[in-house]
């Protein structure tokens, strides 16, 4: 969240090389999110960083706003031994889990884009495909195993157009993304769903009018992973 007197751009960064920004605009308390699913080595650093090298960046918060935070799951726990925990080692092995089961992706557009009505949004920027459950030519995740998942999706509209995206699930609308027009407002939405194996998620115009998406491999990000399987 930037303070009302400035715009703010921020980068995640991972071993300085940026991988997707936030803004926050001025004027008001824009508030801004991206989660992103990743594939890291052992060592590989993560941070946030001023967009801007030359101009100062002032952030809105007292502890409640501009949040930094990761997550791994137990299918990240591949070697037995390094987990303290029998109840969750047990758990693990019951379940058949192991670095060849793991499913995440992340992926954005490399490009403003226009979407037709009730188009479904192609991520063609692929950061991370572990599990290969995300098709970039279709826009489309489909769950390999039923489980519990995170899926989200950040949406930038360009100035001209309001745009509205659903999160949908074979066929059906869980959930909405609104970006107006005007400025350049970050929309964010983050589920947690129980996924059958072979269910469908994917991004599309909510509207039959056409959807400008502003973009250069930068705001507008699908992401997903496998939380634990069942």
């Amino acid at each position: 969240m930037s303070s009302p007197s400035n715009s703010v751009h921020l980068n995640i960064m991972k071993n300085g090389n940026a991988l997707s920004t936030l803004y926050s605009a001025s004027g008001t308390y824009p508030l801004a999110a991206q989660t992103l699913q990743l594939l890291l080595e052992k060592g590989d650093k993560i941070w946030i960083i001023n967009n801007h090298s030359t101009k100062a960046a002032e952030l809105h918060d007292h502890n409640a706003f501009n949040v930094f935070s990761d997550v791994h799951t137990v299918q990240t726990i591949h070697d037995f031994g390094q987990c303290k925990d029998k109840d969750t080692v047990q758990t693990i092995h019951n379940l058949g889990q192991g670095k060849d089961q793991a499913v995440a992706f992340t992926a954005m557009l490399s490009k403003v884009t226009t979407l037709g009505s009730k188009e479904v949004v192609k991520y063609d920027t692929v950061l991370t495909n572990v599990g290969g459950a995300y098709v970039s030519s279709t826009g489309i995740f489909t769950a390999p195993y039923k489980g519990i998942y995170t899926i989200s999706c950040s949406l930038m509209s360009s100035p001209s157009n309001y745009v509205h995206l659903n999160i949908m699930k074979n066929g059906n609308a869980l959930a909405i993304l609104y970006s107006a027009s005007g400025s350049y407002p970050l929309a964010a939405q983050t589920l947690q769903l129980l996924l059958e194996k072979g269910d469908k998620i994917w991004i599309q115009n909510y509207n039959t009018q056409t959807a400008k998406l502003h973009d250069n491999n930068a705001y507008n990000v699908f992401s997903g992973a496998l939380i634990i399987r069942m």
